[in-house]
């Protein structure tokens, strides 16, 4: 911590030595942002501290998952962390491949995500490894290492490794704020999704399915409602296309209409036969007469 301290000497130092020869952690904050609060949640291994640059107020955490000790690690940190607070962002080896976890990974990266979609947070997604195999280490290059922002405004970052000359295993992952929208770039429109690239349609389509597996999203089929049969509407004065109920009573009845064509009309079918005195109504003999003359009351 005293390297730290000499190297910054300007800078205020939020650290924690390693614990046993693994891990370490620190914050370093620049002179123009406001230390309000900070906090060693687990020697060695997770430190957060509660910042305010120009009035604005965030939180970060730096944070290491051991081997062996991550539920361990995870819960300390949840416990110390309350979901509502201040915007999040978190950077850290978290031990596991992060763009796609192994099945044996699987659990602890939903654990990291769930935390992070908790206080409204998401790792920002880069290409590229940051960790390589040491002799003592013979695994393949992966990237272990995540920086979190603000998932309203992770559109906003890029990050990047960036590879020390053998002074470590692991790449610093450096994060920046890229080149804003301009205020006459409007908003997204379907015609400007049609002028996408395809990198950046895949990206959408990553986004939105990374989003299901968070939330337990089911997936749903994308094909449009099918089809029906339009029949058009009759002249004034003809009867309805369904029913046709006889001086307002159930007296007699008929249905099945079409009048799409002439040579259907044979679907009107006499169901209920009432009385002689009950008559069907004029425009309804009109319309047997022309149309349908099999049929009689």
């Amino acid at each position: 911590m005293a390297v730290w301290e000499n190297m910054f000497p300007a800078a205020t130092i939020v650290a924690s030595e390693a614990d046993r020869g693994a891990g370490g952690v620190a914050i370093v904050v620049p002179p123009s942002v406001e230390v309000t609060h900070h906090q060693v949640i687990a020697p060695g291994y997770a430190v957060m501290a509660d910042l305010r640059f120009r009035g604005q107020p965030f939180r970060v955490l730096s944070w290491y998952l051991p081997p062996g000790r991550r539920n361990e690690i995870m819960l300390l940190i949840s416990q110390a962390m309350p979901n509502q607070g201040p915007p999040l962002f978190a950077g850290g080896d978290l031990n596991y491949h992060v763009p796609s976890p192994a099945a044996d990974e699987h659990d602890r990266a939903q654990q990291v995500r769930g935390f992070l979609a908790q206080r409204s947070s998401m790792c920002v997604e880069f290409s590229g490894p940051t960790h390589r195999p040491t002799e003592h280490h013979q695994q393949c290059t992966r990237q272990l290492d995540a920086f979190a922002v603000p998932a309203s405004a992770i559109w906003k970052w890029d990050v990047t490794p960036c590879w020390t000359d053998g002074q470590s295993d692991h790449a610093a992952i450096v994060a920046s704020l890229h080149r804003r929208r301009t205020s006459d770039s409007g908003g997204m429109s379907p015609h400007r999704i049609k002028d996408l690239p395809s990198v950046a349609l895949n990206d959408l389509r990553s986004r939105f399915c990374l989003l299901e597996r968070l939330f337990d999203i089911p997936p749903t089929s994308t094909q449009g409602p099918s089809t029906t049969s339009y029949n058009r509407p009759g002249d004034p004065g003809a009867p309805p296309l369904d029913t046709i109920e006889i001086n307002g009573d159930e007296t007699s009845r008929v249905s099945h209409v079409n009048t799409l064509d002439p040579e259907r009309a044979p679907s009107l079918v006499h169901t209920q036969q009432g009385t002689e005195d009950d008559q069907p109504p004029p425009y309804l003999l009109d319309y047997c007469n022309t149309v349908a003359p099999q049929w009689r009351p």
